[in-house]
């Protein structure tokens, strides 16, 4: 069991899993932000990491510093772009170059760094338990730190664009969460409608008046109950609107 603890095996493994970790969120950023079908390439970026990895074992001192963990950052890039015939996140870099660029950037930068970082103690033959032990839990930390941010950012980030498009838009490419700034003011249109037409204002103050007096309710029920009476506390969520009302 001791040889699945040497750096030669512990290092390409971990670096495969981060890599595709970072490949996956930056193509889904970049799908978000532009509507093109960009796909991290799991297994180019399982091969780039594992490389990664590898050479940062095999020779820890080069990658020391700043200029070195740079030299990583961009190999892992271009061992990536090779892999996928000049198509790092799965679309031609020459659509959405801007965004395109910037993921990439991103990419780079989270793939080394925290490759250096988690295999900071390891060397090619160290089979020490405790070094493994720290590399495997710096990596489940740092992939759940990943995990979890995604999963309450992702949906918050889709709750709000899609509330400031048509859906005429949504239906036209549901991935394109992008905004047509040049709507200016019109992009609220939405919102104008909820607290203008349905009177969303009301239902808010509303719940902060019955969520911040608790003890209200309370003594409201314990007078009910006293003189025979039976409290129900009931919530209507659904919008009705004002003329219904």
């Amino acid at each position: 069991m001791s040889a699945f603890r040497a750096g030669y095996v512990v290092a390409p493994v971990l670096g495969a899993l981060w890599t595709m970790t970072v490949a996956a969120c930056c193509a889904v950023a970049l799908a978000f932000w532009t509507g093109a079908g960009a796909t991290p390439g799991f297994l180019p970026a399982a091969l780039a990491g594992a490389a990664a990895g590898l050479a940062f074992v095999a020779r820890p001192g080069l990658f020391a510093d700043r200029r070195g963990k740079a030299a990583l950052a961009a190999a892992i890039v271009a061992a990536i772009s090779l892999l996928r015939l000049g198509q790092p996140l799965g679309i031609p870099i020459s659509e959405s170059f801007g965004p395109h660029a910037a993921a990439l950037a991103v990419l780079a930068w989270a793939a080394a760094w925290p490759i250096c970082a988690i295999l900071k103690d390891c060397t090619w033959h160290d089979r020490d338990r405790h070094v493994f032990e720290h590399a495997v839990i710096r990596f489940l930390v740092s992939f759940g730190y990943v995990a979890f941010t995604a999963m309450v950012a992702i949906p918050f980030y889709v709750m709000v664009m899609t509330s400031l498009k048509s859906q005429q838009a949504l239906l036209a490419n549901p991935l394109d969460f992008g905004l047509d700034l040049a709507k200016g003011w019109d992009l609220f249109r939405s919102y104008e409608e909820l607290f203008q037409q349905f009177n969303f204002g009301r239902y808010l103050l509303i719940s902060f008046i019955v969520s911040c007096a608790p003890s209200t309710k309370q003594k409201a029920a314990e007078a009910i109950g006293a003189a025979g009476g039976i409290y129900a506390d009931v919530a209507v969520m659904s919008p009705v609107h004002p003329r219904l009302n």
